[in-house]
């Protein structure tokens, strides 16, 4: 790629790019499954959510990848608490990343990812856990390609 890429913590005025993206994300995935059928006030929901991620936290990183003058990708990671029975008890829930899919190929994602590598080393988390949808063929090729393993199952039930 002849621009270059750059990762930046989120800012306000990045805001108002990430929600048609963001949208765009969850149209992807709902045309895998009705479950990620977005609610009429979604966008403004997100808007409020990613907001939120504004104020400093230590537990909660949310970033950008830039190419040019385009916001290429996004990724929210949180510190999370497992019971205190298992040999680590906190890790990093990758809460989301995408990449538009015009930058898709382009080593946008995987410098999101050492961009996680990054915060998780100095926040002194070494394992990481994400959910995909099983159906995501594009997101299960990165994550395994970025060295993730199948590692649970997510059962779902309608109650009627």
């Amino acid at each position: 790629m002849s621009e270059d890429i750059r990762i930046e913590p989120l800012k306000a005025e990045f805001i108002d790019e990430l929600i048609p993206l963001w949208i765009r994300f969850m149209q992807y995935h709902a045309n895998l499954d009705e479950f990620y059928t977005m609610h009429p006030e979604a966008p403004d929901r997100f808007r409020r959510y990613i907001s939120s991620m504004l104020v400093p936290d230590d537990n909660v990183y949310a970033y950008v990848g830039i190419v040019g003058d385009d916001i290429a990708g996004m990724t929210i990671l949180k510190r999370e608490q497992l019971p205190p029975v298992f040999l680590f008890d906190e890790y990093c829930l990758l809460e989301m990343m995408g990449v538009d899919e015009k930058f898709r190929r382009k080593g946008v994602g995987e410098l999101m990812m050492e961009e996680c590598h990054r915060w998780c080393r100095e926040h002194g988390l070494d394992h990481i856990q994400l959910q995909v949808e099983f159906r995501n063929r594009i997101g299960l090729g990165f994550w395994h390609k970025m060295g993730f393993q199948d590692h649970s199952l997510t059962v779902m039930k309608d109650i009627p």
